[in-house]
């Protein structure tokens, strides 16, 4: 830590470098697909969110809700890097562009621009995956 910058920047900075390495390591390794790794029963974020919707499965809107942040993450898991650190630090951690700038080390119409492009991105691959699951569901019928 050199002093340039706030504690927790320089603390985000490094958790962000420690995800993206952790990450590279586990493509190289990996053997298992997304969808085995983090499905409805399986372990990980779509995973832990079934657990409470099992225990009410009457319930309409929990499943829907369910539904929708598993389609969340499946579309997350697709973006880029870059893509979803910038979403993950503006919309989950709310982050100003200030502190985006400079925990990435860009300037601050580049935060803007990338978060568009990754919001765009991620909007795309909702669609996309939206449209495969109303396939899938369709042949089953």
């Amino acid at each position: 830590f050199g002093g340039r910058s706030k504690l927790s920047t320089w603390m985000i900075r490094v958790a962000i470098n420690v995800c993206l390495t952790d990450h590279r390591r586990a493509k190289l390794r990996r053997t298992l697909s997304l969808e085995a790794e983090h499905g409805p029963t399986g372990s990980g974020f779509s995973g832990s969110l079934s657990v409470g919707e099992e225990r009410e499965p009457g319930s309409p809107a929990r499943v829907q809700h369910a539904e929708e942040r598993e389609l969340l993450y499946a579309a997350m898991t697709r973006l880029d890097e870059q893509h979803r650190a910038i979403i993950i630090l503006r919309d989950v951690q709310d982050m100003d562009y200030h502190q985006i700038a400079r925990v990435l080390g860009v300037a601050e119409g580049t935060v803007k621009s990338r978060l568009f492009r990754a919001r765009q991105g991620l909007r795309e691959w909702i669609e996309r995956l939206t449209v495969e699951r109303t396939r899938k569901d369709a042949r089953r019928c």
